[in-house]
């Protein structure tokens, strides 16, 4: 399965990547919406999973979700934010394909979010 990571964060988006790749998946990384958008562009119906920070410099994570699955609705998107008060915000973005999982995550976390989401 192929993931693009979102996160502006660097070590964040490695860890992610590290971990996608630990569970057998093709992880892409994204450091902002611009580069997420033409990641997108470039490997169209490939993406099977987004895993966004809620939190993007300049970013609405939730605008940018919207966007990204109004041209791709079977898109699943997994939030991620270590914000307490994204948690709040995240039970907002909920939906059939949309998950959350709080930062830090494990790799054994990040694999139960990923499980879920794909089952929804």
């Amino acid at each position: 399965m192929k993931v693009l990571v979102i996160d502006d964060h660097q070590t964040v988006r490695q860890m992610a990547t590290k971990l996608l790749a630990c569970l057998g998946h093709t992880p892409l990384e994204a450091r902002d919406a611009a580069e997420a958008e033409a990641t997108l562009d470039r490997h169209p119906d490939q993406v099977d999973v987004v895993l966004m920070d809620l939190c993007l410099d300049g970013t609405d994570g939730g605008a940018l979700a919207r966007r990204l699955q109004s041209s791709r609705s079977e898109l699943r998107i997994l939030f991620m934010s270590g914000d307490g008060e994204d948690v709040f915000a995240a039970r907002d973005l909920a939906g059939p394909r949309r998950g959350f999982i709080e930062k830090p995550f494990s790799l054994k976390g990040l694999s139960v979010a990923l499980e879920g989401l794909l089952t929804r």
